[in-house]
């Protein structure tokens, strides 16, 4: 399953042919690693 891999299996896995994982799984990976972003942003000292 995809739960137990690394997000950059999960991003590979989008660049091949291969008809899965969908668009709705590519929408939650972007979510995910936009709202960690906003996160560490804010930590990091200017």
């Amino acid at each position: 399953m995809m739960l137990e891999g690394k997000a950059t299996d999960f991003i590979e896995a989008l660049s091949s042919a291969k008809p899965v994982p969908g668009g709705g799984g590519a929408c939650a990976a972007v979510g995910a690693f936009a709202a960690a972003l906003g996160i560490v942003l804010p930590i990091i000292p200017s």
